[in-house]
């Protein structure tokens, strides 16, 4: 059964906590914004929030064990995730977010799990060589495949027409179940173990790749490898369908996410995009990548803790999303708004509100905050904690701006002179902590100091010669106006 929890509320600072009536050991919490939670570097939006999201960035935790996938439902109004903990965790997507089920049956981890179109049901795969159906409500399990003969890594569900199910295992096969049958009505061989796998748009071919570094196409209907993609020089960990079907999008552990053009007729070369910036570490985890909802935009976990988001055209890097302690393993977009959902290894997941980061910028520079009188509604740290904490970090050798955003994302201080009334070099200045080089020319010096380096092993760099000369004289200019302010001696040099 899924266990129903009553949830009772008591928060404290910026956090509330939900917690069942009906297990002790059991948690639910819900970081509304990260004061004193133990989150690190979690991002808390300053502007309009365009989601119905109670806050810009929620924590769920609950799990007691790494968190391996997930999954938003159809109409974004539910969560599921699941993990090495053999549960099977349900979500409210919206209010307090409530954990308001937990589906068990699985002896094993849980690797992959994917909602029903209606969102009546769960398929699932598990390390404990099965693939099932479990039916939301009741939490019981309606079907059960016994097929593979090792774990399970990856599943998926068609789009279109019936709700056939493919899995990949370890057993060096990818397989393809029909809810109406008990046995696997397909099966696709692999010559080393199977680490992920995919549906097209159609249904009619099977994407799966492993630790072979290939993906493979096959096709359903005639049983066999209609062409493969390479390109990939490691184990594939993950693969994921574009919105529109055109594209497929693939993770792997050489540390880049790629876009392969699946049409029909494509080229030879059907590489499109090569991304990189989202590392793969000793842990080798099976990191999934996933599309944004209008495929302009494509999101990936990371070992280094943080969500990596590229725009698809630019393969730029918009964003890091940070605020996990161990490995992002899952990523997914809500339907139909600006949330970006993740799965970590440090048993959490985050709903991160990125509507706050398209909005305009409301500044002098269109890009610059606006300054606010009074704290945001989230800020319940008082104004002598907030000094307290700029002076132990400046007394362990941070700069003022590295501080300004250890309080932004740490704690959910947008801006700290609308709490304290000064900024914080001016704070810094009166506890005599101050840094006795400008911060802005300390950059600049050591800026220059490395391309003095780079231009005694390169001495025919003419750009790098006519960039030092720039910036020597903005070190001059700003020695000067600091010299006349008296913020440095007169004798600096």
């Amino acid at each position: 059964m899924a266990e129903k929890r009553k949830d009772t509320s008591a928060g404290s600072a910026l956090i509330k906590r939900t917690k069942p009536n009906d297990k002790e050991n059991d948690k639910a919490v819900l970081t509304l914004s990260n004061q004193r939670s133990g989150t690190q570097n979690a991002i808390v939006g300053t502007v309009k929030r365009t989601s119905a999201l109670e806050a810009p960035v929620m924590q769920l935790t609950g799990h007691s064990g790494e968190i391996y996938s997930c999954e938003f439902d159809s109409s974004g109004e539910l969560i599921a995730s699941a993990g090495f903990d053999r549960q099977i965790f349900l979500w409210n997507t919206y209010g307090e977010v409530k954990n308001y089920g937990i589906i068990k049956g699985h002896t094993n981890a849980v690797m992959e799990i994917h909602w029903s179109r209606d969102s009546k049901q769960i398929f699932s795969c598990s390390a404990d060589k099965s693939v099932g159906i479990f039916d939301v409500k009741t939490g019981e399990r309606v079907r059960k495949w016994k097929g593979h003969s090792a774990i399970v890594n990856s599943c998926q569900v068609a789009r279109r027409g019936p709700e056939i199910v493919v899995s990949a295992s370890d057993d060096h096969t990818v397989k393809v179940w029909d809810p109406r049958s008990k046995e696997a009505v397909s099966t696709f061989e692999h010559e080393y173990q199977a680490t992920s796998v995919c549906f097209s748009d159609a249904g009619d071919m099977v994407y799966s790749a492993g630790i072979d570094n290939v993906i493979k196409v096959w096709d359903v209907r005639k049983n066999q490898t209609a062409y493969t993609l390479e390109g990939h020089l490691d184990t594939v960990t993950g693969l994921r369908l574009s919105p529109d079907g055109s594209n497929l999008l693939s993770n792997s552990m050489d540390n880049t996410v790629r876009i392969w053009d699946i049409k029909p007729f494509a080229a030879n070369d059907r590489c499109l995009k090569v991304f990189e910036g989202a590392p793969h570490g000793f842990e080798k985890n099976l990191i999934r990548p996933t599309w944004s909802t209008d495929g302009t935009q494509i999101a990936c976990g990371s070992a280094d803790r943080t969500v990596v988001i590229w725009q698809v055209d630019s393969k730029k890097i918009l964003y890091k999303l940070p605020g996990h302690k161990g490995c992002v393993n899952d990523v997914d977009w809500h339907p139909k708004e600006p949330i970006v959902m993740s799965a970590s290894t440090d048993k959490t997941l985050f709903l991160v509100n990125m509507g706050r980061m398209h909005t305009p910028g409301k500044g002098i520079s269109s890009s610059a905050l606006p300054y606010r009188r009074t704290p945001p509604s989230w800020v319940k740290t008082t104004s002598e904690e907030v000094v307290d904490m700029i002076c132990k970090n400046a007394k362990k050798g941070l700069t003022p701006s590295q501080i300004g955003v250890i309080l932004r994302d740490s704690y959910g201080i947008p801006q700290v002179r609308s709490i304290t009334g000064n900024k914080v070099l001016r704070i810094l200045k009166s506890s005599g902590l101050a840094p006795e080089v400008p911060e802005d020319l300390y950059h600049l010096i050591k800026k220059a100091v490395s391309i003095r380096k780079h231009l005694e092993r390169n001495r025919k760099d003419k750009d790098s010669k006519y960039r030092l000369i720039l910036i020597e004289s903005r070190i001059h200019r700003l020695a000067r106006y600091y010299k006349t302010s008296g913020q440095l001696p007169p004798t600096w040099k």
